[in-house]
């Protein structure tokens, strides 16, 4: 009866996995929505290397994939096998979709908007219960060279919190409300339902510029080596929601934006983008790339000696 019992529920499982949408699960790890190509039914993201996949449900109600550059395609479970820990095995991919399960749930008739909706609230609670200080987080956070001074600083104007040994940058709506965030240390990069616009911070300091980065660690690896006054991350690659925050956030402001961007032909194309839609509304906008390593915090790390 054990063995029966539990080949139904992997069967169920299974069944439930490949039901989970294969595009909020690629929008919560950073792909971007193309909205040319994308129809209501259909949508089309592409990923942080140039990955481009379409969407959609079958006739079973498994909701599917398929790369239109690899010429390969299949359910979220081959979504995780294929590009978020490549070469995974089955019972692996399951464990970190188990995090996902949530998103099959949804009633069909419900509108998107209170999906949304109920969303942002288990957000919002799962936020509050977060720990303002972690021994464990603090000590990952210093193995990227962020001094504690720094961490306790931005952890106080809950600009950071932690879930044991996990960072989490918290991304806001316009309203304040904190729809996602960003998770270092940990899996996944962005919680189930959450959605990315960008994590921000003020240093407080006479320093008027504002550093665009691709992550919270990034920014703040870019103000240890050279201060500045607002931090920005954009939490991997640029989202409609993450630039339109931006430039509302900092409307009234004359400050230049600084680009600290990774320096590689993802981190160019990244701040081609923001700094074209920076300049179309009036910014100064200046690039800002690390000089002898890929990203900022390797940076920060090669000047401190840390490997």
């Amino acid at each position: 009866m054990l063995s029966l019992y539990s080949s139904n529920h992997d069967a169920d499982e299974l069944a439930q996995m490949r039901r989970i949408p294969v595009h909020q699960l690629a929008e919560s790890l950073g792909w971007v929505r193309d909205k040319i190509r994308s129809t209501r039914s259909q949508p089309v993201l592409v990923g942080p290397g140039g990955e481009r996949i379409g969407c959609r449900k079958s006739q079973s109600g498994d909701c599917v994939y398929f790369d239109y550059v690899a010429n390969r395609g299949g359910s979220a479970i081959d979504f995780v096998q294929a590009y978020v820990q490549p070469g995974t095995s089955l019972g692996e991919a399951r464990k970190f979709l188990r995090a996902y399960l949530g998103l099959s749930q949804a009633r069909p008739s419900q509108p998107a908007q209170s999906q949304q909706q109920a969303y942002s609230a288990t957000i919002a609670r799962k936020w509050r219960g977060f720990d303002t200080d972690s021994a464990r987080g603090r000590e990952y956070l210093a193995g990227r060279g962020l001094p504690a001074r720094l961490v306790q600083a931005v952890a106080h104007s809950d600009g950071l919190r932690f879930d044991g040994k996990s960072a989490l940058f918290p991304h806001r709506d316009e309203a304040g409300a904190i729809i996602g965030w960003e998770c270092k240390n940990g899996w996944p990069p962005m919680p189930p339902g959450g959605q990315r616009s960008i994590w921000k911070w003020s240093s407080g300091t006479e320093h008027c510029s504002v550093v665009v980065a691709e992550s919270a660690i990034d920014a703040l690896s870019y103000h240890c080596i050279h201060p500045t006054g607002s931090l920005v991350s954009i939490g991997g690659t640029p989202c409609e929601l993450g630039l339109s925050m931006l430039c509302k956030s900092f409307a009234d402001s004359t400050a230049p934006f600084l680009l600290a961007l990774d320096n590689d032909a993802a981190g160019h194309r990244f701040a081609a983008r923001i700094g074209n839609v920076l300049s179309m509304n009036g910014f100064n906008v200046e690039p800002r790339y690390p000089p002898r390593h890929k990203d900022w915090n390797d940076e920060l790390k090669s000047k401190r000696g840390i490997r």
